[in-house]
């Protein structure tokens, strides 16, 4: 039967082998009795090793474990785990598994070994049990994560499983369920609820029999992606794009995986806004065998191509189309236009106003400045004041009004921009702006302007690390206020990172506005973004 000493306290005790209680004064053992180390296991659950040497002549009739609380008793055993006996001239070296610890509670762990009514304690070591909490959100601190409605996000715990199992935990997001989709070692893969309203939404996670509700809290943004259907053909980049009512328009590009020039295209594609779907084959195709890195603009019913790399030109390391050509989708017709007669490029910025075309900039073996003006109703160019800044590559541009925003650009040296520029057409002036967001640098984002809102999702950051310089992709979404010019960041891409691979270096994007949405063409697939 087991024994009290000094009948003191007594504990409900669990044992490796038998269950024991004790409570006793330490004396000096004629042996080595040693906690060796205190390893976690998991949230609270720990394997503690420990060492026992009986001298000649002395054995013990039992040896083990004792866990005991600080604000108890250092001496008082709230948990024994017994090993059984030690003969002498015996070294034993054991280990027991100490779980479901308090939180934010200090524990000594020492080693014990009783001969008849005597009990030996050794130094012992002393841990805190941490508490069940969240220590980042979606790759960064807990104390300010944001979030978009049906994005997949990290949530990242204390609970760490050692040996993980099946996907056991249950987590909610402002009271909704959401779909837990991995778990490892201290990582949740998480879904944020479609449902949810923008603002500040309570977390609360069950995991392995531990449930807690978490006074961070998550920011939902008001932006939503929402998945369309998949596209009916092979991925391409570099296009050009407009709009007429509610048809979309995508011509060329090119597929950098394949090799030149078996991934080069001249053909016309429409999509269809309204039924979610692709068609191609009803329009001739453009009057070079391909083209590429051009502009495409839509003014009275007609689609103007403007600037690009076409086969006609393909001379040089740096090939630029100087042609500008006029689609007609009544009459299925191609007409070549007067050349632009500014230096040839291709990716300029470009917008309309007025139904007059805007030419910024571009890449010519080098940034360009130079900003043009044409009129398709008298087929005339006129040169406007140029851009004092310092590149126009892929920026982001706005109109609202009769002034134009832009945001950011690279340079062909891999130097990635975040300026801020504002031109009045009235006046013929730039104007730079002051940018008060932390926004990152940035270009060949998706961009277009709904009311009195512009929008600037994603694009693409050159940056530096350990292993050299690359191109990084970005996830994050803006709103600007194109009365105020105040940024508000509006939310992150609703599914995973895409990779950055070869085959996304020249990717460019395309957006046609319906309504308060717009349909967005990503790196191979569509979203309809909202910003509710």
């Amino acid at each position: 039967m087991n024994k009290i000493y000094f009948a003191a306290l007594i504990t409900l005790l669990f044992s490796c082998k038998k269950q024991t209680d004790y409570i006793s004064v330490p004396v000096e053992a004629p042996g080595s009795l040693t906690v060796l180390t205190v390893n976690p296991l998991a949230l609270n659950r720990y394997v503690v090793t420990f060492s026992v040497k009986a001298d000649s002549g002395y054995s013990y009739d039992e040896y083990g474990l004792m866990v005991s609380r600080d604000s108890i008793n250092s001496m008082a055993a709230e948990r024994v785990y017994s090993m059984g006996k030690l003969e002498k001239f015996t070294q034993k070296t054991d280990s027991c598994v100490v779980d479901s610890l308090l939180a934010a509670t200090i524990y000594h762990m020492k080693v014990f070994a009783r001969k008849g009514n005597k009990l030996y304690l050794s130094s012992g070591k002393t841990l805190v049990a941490r508490p069940f909490q969240i220590t980042a959100i979606g790759g960064g601190q807990s104390s300010t994560p944001m979030a978009s409605r049906g994005q997949w996000l990290e949530i990242v715990t204390t609970f760490k499983d050692v040996q993980p199992s099946v996907i056991d935990s249950k987590v909610k997001i402002g009271g909704l369920e959401a779909k837990v989709a991995a778990e490892l070692d201290n990582t949740l893969l998480v879904m944020v609820p479609d449902l949810l309203m923008p603002g500040k939404k309570s977390i609360e996670i069950e995991r392995n029999g531990l449930r807690l509700v978490t006074s961070d809290t998550l920011d939902i943004l008001k932006g939503r992606y929402t998945a369309l259907n998949d596209l009916p053909f092979d991925y391409r980049s570099s296009f050009g794009v407009c709009q007429i009512g509610n048809t979309g328009y995508l011509l060329g590009g090119a597929n950098y995986a394949m090799t030149y020039p078996t991934g080069l295209h001249n053909d016309m594609l429409t999509y269809d806004i309204t039924s979610d779907k692709w068609s191609w084959g009803n329009y001739r195709n453009y009057p070079a065998s391909f083209i590429k890195e051009h502009d495409m603009y839509a003014v009275n019913g007609k689609i103007y191509c403007i600037a690009g790399r076409d086969t006609m030109l393909y001379t040089t390391e740096f090939p630029s189309s100087g042609r500008v050509y006029e689609f007609d989708p009544a009459t299925n017709r191609w007409t070549q236009k007067r050349d632009f007669p500014g230096r040839r490029r291709f990716d300029p910025t470009g917008f309309v106003i007025n139904n007059k075309i805007y030419i910024i900039g571009g890449n010519s073996n080098g940034p360009l400045t130079d900003v043009w003006e044409y009129n398709p109703a008298t087929d005339v160019w006129t040169r406007k004041a140029e851009f004092p800044g310092t590149s126009v590559i892929c920026s982001a541009m706005f109109n609202y009004g009769n002034k134009i925003y832009m945001f950011g650009g690279y340079f062909p040296q891999s130097l990635v921009i975040n300026d801020f520029w504002e031109y009045d057409l009235s006046t013929d002036k730039w104007k730079q702006l002051e940018l008060k967001e932390p926004i990152k640098e940035r270009y060949r984002s998706v961009c277009f302007t709904i009311g009195r809102k512009g929008y600037m999702l994603g694009g693409v950051y050159y940056g530096y690390d350990a292993f050299g310089g690359g191109e990084y992709y970005m996830s994050d979404s803006w709103e600007l206020d194109l009365e105020t010019l105040h940024w508000t960041r509006i939310s992150d891409y609703a599914t995973p990172a895409m990779p950055a691979n070869f085959t996304h270096f020249f990717a460019k994007s395309a957006a046609f506005v319906n309504g308060n949405a717009a349909i967005i063409y990503d790196k191979g697939k569509m979203f309809r973004f909202t910003a509710d």
